[in-house]
């Protein structure tokens, strides 16, 4: 059986006319004499209107000047839903047939000793790629190029102005964003206050769940959009909806859709969604949260699922592909391991999974609160990873109401004071470590002699240090 039959041909055809952009990332590529010769008319008509006209023709003219048949044609979505596997697949195609053509007429081109011919022609066929961005031409506009990274194009604050401070403004599409916290930590609050915060900013936000179901991430919305407890909300839900409508309409608040998947989702199953909501809203997305990650499964339904290394690295690469593509925001949380429990303080080696995740992922924060700090509504967020600033070990704290669920900044008085305990806890880790370091290269003893490290005496000045 032909990989490259007729039906396949004329796929090929259907997804090429259903997208203008997409084909004329084909067009220099496309020769009809590649296709069986049932389809060369229409390609043939098709290559000459593009050429003079610069847009793809109407289905009605490319019937009536060349009989060809859309009866047959699959829905936009499917068609949609294909493209991805259209570029890699037409791109095997046109080499194929192309290299076929070089072969074919190869033979006389030997009879005349034309090798440097043949191997050029070859060349061009094995080299043929729809992949028509060459990146960034370093010499050309670089005032352009310059002014549009100072400003930080495509970043959106958080609506933290605290986190929005250490990230150089905030989160940036194409961007994955990853809260970690232990079991009950309250990052699925997080991920919803930022897309309450998104929302403000018109922004529209989808949101999958993956453990939630849709009315409990709807009635926590509820209450942090309305700022009223989730109780108020129940028991006055004729004046929560004439609220919830002031708002959209007074405020312009973006598109929310939440939808509920199951756990094992992978990234095609998002990203077939996100291709329906733009089509059914027509508009896209800008921020995709997804509540969380740990939940998701990698494409390949093979992996080994005791192995979370792998299956987090390929779950944050596929997502970072989805991100990338669609030009999304993305957030997402993931768990904290078991050694984090007691921890106050958190690392790399902290977070469920391992070194995978943060590897692909451009912000990495963990969340933390203790019994004092819930009962004064205090969160502290640290920065473990940041691509574009120079956050890392940092420390900011955030205002908690656990009434309406809101998660905000602390007033200017509350944040002085936390900048001046966090610069006093910054000088007194700095002493400690070079006074330990000291001790543990070697210390001198009365006499002048060197004497190994003694642990007594670490613990010690340790202790003197934190008091």
């Amino acid at each position: 059986m032909d990989d490259f039959g007729k039906e396949k041909q004329l796929l090929y055809i259907f997804i090429l006319l259903n997208n203008e952009n997409l084909y004329f990332k084909c067009h220099e590529e496309i020769n009809p004499d590649f296709f069986d010769p049932s389809y060369r008319s229409v390609l043939n008509f098709i290559k000459r209107y593009v050429n003079k006209y610069h847009k793809l023709p109407p289905e009605s003219l490319i019937t009536a000047e060349t009989g060809f048949d859309f009866s047959g044609k699959p829905s936009q979505l499917e068609l949609i839903e294909l493209e991805e596997w259209f570029i890699e697949d037409f791109e095997t195609f046109l080499k194929k047939q192309a290299t076929t053509k070089v072969i074919l007429e190869s033979v006389e081109k030997i009879n005349e000793k034309n090798f440097d011919l043949i191997e050029k022609d070859l060349k061009k066929a094995l080299t043929i790629s729809l992949d028509k961005n060459l990146g960034t031409n370093y010499w050309e506009k670089p005032k352009d190029r310059l002014t549009k990274l100072k400003n930080r194009d495509g970043i959106f604050s958080t609506g933290w102005k605290t986190i929005d401070k250490k990230l150089f403004g905030g989160f940036g599409r194409g961007q994955i964003n990853i809260f970690a916290g232990n079991s009950g930590m309250g990052k699925s609050l997080f991920l919803q206050n930022l897309a309450f915060n998104f929302l403000m900013q018109k922004l529209n936000v989808v949101y999958i769940t993956l453990e939630l179901n849709e009315e409990l991430v709807c009635l926590r919305m509820d209450s942090i959009i309305t700022d009223a407890g989730t109780k108020y909300v129940l028991n006055n839900i004729d004046e929560v909806n004439k609220i919830l409508k002031e708002k959209r309409n007074n405020n312009g608040y973006g598109d929310l859709q939440v939808k509920y998947m199951p756990p094992g989702t992978n990234s095609n199953n998002i990203l077939s969604y996100l291709r329906e909501y733009t089509i059914r809203k027509n508009y896209k997305p800008d921020v995709l949260i997804i509540d969380y990650l740990d939940l998701m499964h990698p494409n390949d339904k093979k992996f080994n699922k005791s192995d979370l290394f792998i299956k987090d690295k390929y779950v944050t690469e596929e997502l970072r592909s989805i991100t990338v593509d669609q030009n999304l925001i993305c957030i997402t949380a993931s768990q904290l391991n078991r050694s984090a429990v007691d921890e106050d303080l958190h690392s790399m080696s902290h977070i469920a999974g391992g070194i995978s995740k943060i590897n692909t992922a451009d912000n990495v924060m963990t969340i933390y609160t203790n019994p004092s700090m819930r009962e004064s509504g205090r969160y502290r967020i640290q920065f473990i990873k940041t691509r574009s600033s120079s956050g890392v070990g940092s420390f900011v704290e955030l205002k908690f109401d656990p009434v309406s669920l809101r998660i905000s900044d602390l007033d200017d008085e509350e944040n002085d004071d936390d900048q001046e305990n966090e610069e006093k806890n910054k000088n007194k880790k700095s002493k400690s470590k070079n006074i330990i370091n000291k001790i543990k290269r070697k210390d001198i003893n009365n006499d002048g002699k060197e004497e190994n490290f003694n642990k007594d005496k670490f613990l010690l000045i340790e202790k003197q240090i934190k008091i």
